[in-house]
């Protein structure tokens, strides 16, 4: 045997190898994008959920058209959005060239004036990956419009993902989609997180699935009739109280920040909640995620919030945050005087007819 020959042959491969990975992490690429509707000023791209990075993609609207190019590795998912107060609208590249239509909605509160960018994807061109992803979510969309119950629309949508993992294991899609699959149970996700590949373990939408079902785990304290889990924080003066100090006949326990605009804008409504029904046996509390001081007291000052203000000033490492798997806001628990869960995230209206009814 020339081991001479086999040495180079070796290490030709090698380079090969090494040449083609360097390829993929390093191709150029453009979206060419339109939009229509209401909008102003620029839009912005990021990939997975790399939103804080320095070097990230805008572009400026011009006549309803907009313009990304740079470098990535294929496939990747794509993240485009307004501003900070924007919905965010994902695509799957999966070649150079893709081609985009979007659509947008300015909604504008009465109260603060402050502004919510509804961004959405009407159709794209140049990828594979996201017509599949797009196909499903059509599906999904029209699952939900059926008049069946919930049950029979949890197990058409487990059989239907299933289906789709299985025939798409090596695609990041797969777990894309299992990671927005609330709809289904801890076991059923846990079930399809075992079947997509081994080698997409330690990508974005692997972690996506992690997320939901730690926070699937964590959904069972969350039910109707559990207690509400108390801890110590501090009030806006500094003052330590348990959540059980502050409640009342009814509790509506909601968790924000100064930096949450969706939690902002919900501020005029609940303040009126507050003021309607505080001598009825209602209390407030607000349990705030900032991690600074002065911008969470000057929050409460600017939007004229009445009642208890709590926090510890960790974020999401709260204790009681991490208790219930909390990863977004705003998030609300309301609690009767015995400290049970009477639901969570429920409507104005919804709790009103509560109280009403509770008082007949």
């Amino acid at each position: 045997m020339n081991y001479n020959n086999l040495f180079w042959t070796t290490i030709f491969s090698v380079l090969i190898l090494m040449s083609g990975k360097t390829f993929s992490q390093s191709q150029k690429f453009e979206i060419n994008g339109k939009l229509t509707g209401e909008h102003f000023g620029k839009i912005y791209l990021f990939f997975d959920n790399d939103y804080r990075r320095k070097d990230s993609i805008s572009s400026v609207i011009t006549n309803g058209h907009f313009h990304f190019e740079g470098v990535a590795s294929f496939p990747i998912l794509a993240r485009i959005h307004l501003d900070q107060n924007s919905y965010i609208i994902d695509v799957y590249m999966d070649s150079p060239k893709l081609t985009i239509d979007c659509s947008n909605t300015i909604e504008i509160t009465n109260d603060r004036k402050d502004t919510l960018n509804q961004l959405t994807i009407i159709r794209s061109k140049g990828s594979l990956m996201e017509q599949n992803k797009w196909n499903f979510e059509i599906w999904k969309s029209k699952l939900k419009a059926l008049k069946i119950s919930e049950e029979e629309k949890q197990e058409l949508f487990f059989k239907r993902l299933s289906a789709f993992v299985k025939a798409n294991k090596k695609s990041k899609v797969s777990p894309y989609l299992i990671g927005k699959a609330d709809i289904l149970s801890y076991n059923q996700v846990n079930e399809l997180s075992k079947i997509f590949d081994s080698s997409l373990r330690d990508t974005y939408e692997a972690k996506m699935v992690s997320r939901l079902l730690s926070s699937l785990d964590k959904s069972k304290f969350w039910k109707p009739g559990t207690m509400f889990y108390d801890v110590n924080l501090s009030d806006s003066s500094g003052k330590l109280l348990s959540t059980k100090d502050v409640r009342n006949k009814f509790t509506l326990y909601v968790f924000w920040a100064s930096w949450c605009k969706p939690c902002r804008i919900e501020h005029p409504d609940l303040r009126e909640f507050y003021y309607h029904n505080k001598n009825k046996g209602l209390e407030v509390v607000s349990i705030s995620l900032d991690k600074e001081r002065k911008k969470w007291v000057d929050a409460i000052r600017k939007d004229r919030l009445t009642w208890t203000q709590l926090s510890d000033l960790s974020g999401f490492q709260s204790k009681i945050c991490k208790y219930y798997g909390i990863e977004a806001i705003p998030v609300s628990f309301f609690v009767n005087g015995e400290g049970k869960i009477i639901g969570a995230n429920m409507s104005i209206s919804e709790m009103n007819s509560i109280i009403a009814g509770e008082l007949k």
